[in-house]
């Protein structure tokens, strides 16, 4: 009789399929046991060929097991035809790659002819496996622990052989070992939960007419359920402690690990990044041609391009979380930022990159956490990062997407060009250059329009500009959100009247006018927030200053003629500040910068919350200053034509 959709069998297996591609699942749907034989067979011959016999018989009491559990099993799983289409094709593909060592392909022959002498005595028990349903319990058991075998082998076997897989081999594969013996355990213990079961079902078959016996026989039956609830209990709370020790395993060889590498946390960056993105924007991405060639077809690298303040970063985020939400791929990313020069190298890309994938692959960790020890020094040098990232790369068989944003903020002058530096480290990464198996990595760049090395261009595949056409629709959607907000806050706080049709076109003005510059609408915005009647609010609208330049002179100029000249001041000495330093600033060092000025005298404490209101400065969570866009600082000189920067500077400092 089939088993309900949700069997022990049907969570395995859902278990299983759950990390491997939809290629391996759909070889592992077409493989049989003749194919299994097939292969034992032909690596045997192989062997022969080469002279390195190595006992292939150890695997046949495994396969002949099997085979006599799948003829039991097919009976009661009839809905279920996949059940044992993924024992056959994880074992036929294990036999494949492991034979290729041969160390570790004894100790895969050892593990299978261990299972196959724990293996119950299928064959002595088929008739009434059909009629009993607590012996079909006690298979399903059975299903589990030879799945959570084959699931943990694969997943360790399946990793691409790289430089130092050897090393990755041994280290793992004595944590996988003791696994191992758990469910070698697991199986000794259902295999006699099998038998005493079979003897009293078959007991109760030959129909004794004996009313005594029958009730002993009742008793003993009773105890068996009670042993079976208490194996499947014991399983999980095994399951669990295992569960518990990994993560144990993993927090501290991690946490030694990630000391380190020494890297950076980049996950706020990316979750402020999404919270300012607005419902829908960079969508379009998804369905450009170049993205999906990128993605599924030959080229390797992308490059988004764009000029400032088009939404670069904030499609950068939406990129990112399009590529996580496909769980079998590896997805890292780095947000170069211009307020802290020391951060964009490549040597904290890879501190990041190598975090990442450790963070998300925690089976390399045993392998990873002997790193410290062997560089002999207490941080991570940039030499042993970019061979241990290749080769974790060169180890994985999912896809990997390495997102960098903001390449053009990264140093370019000639005694230490970073840009040359990340550019050639990933031509490396893409091209494979050592000959070794092909990487499968996708690399995407978003940067304004740089002369890149003439090397990376020719290897960029695809490239997408960032404009008006691309970006226009969501520019439209996000001012006619914005501007049903101002028109709440401008007749709320003013008094000031918006109609609906009106708006419409002011959407659709400031859209066209914008040229595909999300920032350049940001500052429209708060600016005619700022107006005081509806005809200064037309007026704003007539006199549209022309790009990103106007914008920022207009709002300086507004400063400038501030009546509260004390205010004036203060904003034009933080700007100052900003445009000078050259390391992120925080909100406690501008509250004592403002109180206390370059020649000693204290002033009053000012209202910070008012300061802010220019346009150009934002405060992040984390108490950072910071100009709103990276264009600020560069144009700062223009802007600020008088600035005595290395008396700022100094001020800084």
């Amino acid at each position: 009789m089939p088993l309900p959709a949700e069997s022990p069998f049907t969570q395995a297996l859902k278990r299983f399929q759950n990390g491997l591609t939809s290629k391996e699942i759909d070889d592992f749907k077409a493989t049989t046991i003749a194919n299994v034989w097939d292969k034992a067979c032909e690596l045997q011959r192989e062997q022969s060929r080469r002279g390195s016999m190595q006992n292939m018989a150890r695997i046949r009491p495994f396969i002949d097991g099997l085979t006599k559990y799948s003829g039991v099993i097919e009976v009661f799983v009839q809905a279920e035809p996949d059940i044992m289409a993924f024992i056959w094709g994880p074992l036929k593909f294990l036999l494949q790659i492991a034979s290729r060592f041969a160390d570790h392909f004894e100790k895969l022959l050892d593990a299978f002819q261990n299972i196959g002498e724990n293996l119950p005595r299928f064959q002595t028990y088929e008739k009434i496996f059909q009629y009993d349903h607590r012996l079909q319990e006690v298979i399903a058991l059975v299903y589990e622990d030879i799945m959570e075998f084959l699931r943990r082998t694969w997943k360790f076997f399946r990793r691409r052989v790289f430089p130092a897989w050897h090393i990755f081999f041994d280290s793992v594969w004595d944590d996988f070992d003791g696994r191992f013996k758990f469910i070698l355990d697991r199986l000794s213990r259902h295999k006699e939960l099998l038998d005493k079961q079979a003897i009293v079902s078959e007991i109760q078959e030959a129909g004794t007419a004996r009313k005594a016996y029958h009730e002993k026989m009742d008793n003993i039956n009773d105890m068996l359920i009670a042993e079976i609830r208490k194996a499947e209990k014991a399983r999980k709370l095994a399951e669990a402690e295992i569960k518990k020790a990994d993560h144990e395993r993993n927090v501290r060889q991690g946490r030694a690990v990630i000391d380190w590498l020494h890297g950076i946390a980049v996950e706020d960056d990316q979750e402020r990044y999404s919270g300012h993105r607005h419902p829908g924007t960079g969508k379009w991405l998804f369905l450009r041609e170049e993205f999906i060639d990128w993605c599924n077809g030959d080229s390797k690298t992308l490059w988004l391009t764009g000029k400032p303040g088009c939404g670069k970063t904030i499609l950068a985020s939406t990129l990112i979380e399009e590529l996580q939400s496909a769980r079998k791929q590896q997805v890292l990313y780095f947000f170069c930022d211009y307020r802290d020069m020391s951060k964009n190298t490549l040597h904290t890309i890879l501190r990041v990159f190598t975090t990442q994938f450790l963070q998300q692959n925690p089976d390399i960790l045993p392998v990873a956490s002997q790193w410290p020890e062997q560089s002999g020094l207490p941080r991570a040098s940039l030499k042993a990062l970019k061979q241990h990232f290749k080769d974790l790369v060169q180890s994985s068989i999912e896809p990997v997407y390495l997102i960098l944003d903001g390449l053009d903020e990264c140093d370019d002058n000639p005694n230490d060009n970073q840009q040359q530096l990340i550019q050639n480290y990933f031509r490396e990464l893409v091209t494979n250059t050592n000959h070794g198996p092909p990487i499968y990595i996708r690399v995407c760049i978003l940067s304004r329009e740089i002369r890149l090395e003439d090397k990376f261009m020719e290897l960029i595949g695809r490239k997408i500009i960032i404009d008006k056409i691309s970006n226009g629709s969501d520019i439209h959607n996000y001012l006619v959100s914005e501007l049903n907000q101002a028109k709440i806050q401008l007749e709320k706080q003013r008094g000031i009247i918006l109609p609906d049709v009106y708006l419409s076109k002011v959407a659709g003005l400031l859209a066209e006018k914008a040229k595909g510059m999300f920032l350049w609408t940001r500052l429209i915005i708060g600016s005619l927030l700022r107006v005081t009647t509806f005809q200064e609010f037309k007026e704003n609208l007539y006199n549209l200053p022309e790009g990103l330049d106007q914008a920022y002179g207009r709002i300086l100029q507004r400063i400038q003629c501030s009546p509260k000249d004390n205010e004036q001041q203060q904003i034009l000495r933080i700007i100052k500040w900003l445009a000078c330093s050259c390391r992120p600033v925080t909100l406690p060092e501008v509250e004592s910068w403002l109180v206390v000025d370059p020649d000693g005298n204290r002033r009053e404490r000012p209202q910070l919350k008012e300061l802010y209101s220019s346009l150009l400065i934002e405060i992040l969570p984390d108490t950072r200053v910071q100009f709103i866009h990276f264009s600020v600082k560069q144009l700062s000189g223009q802007l600020l034509p008088n600035v005595d920067r290395h008396k700022s500077s100094q001020f800084v400092v």
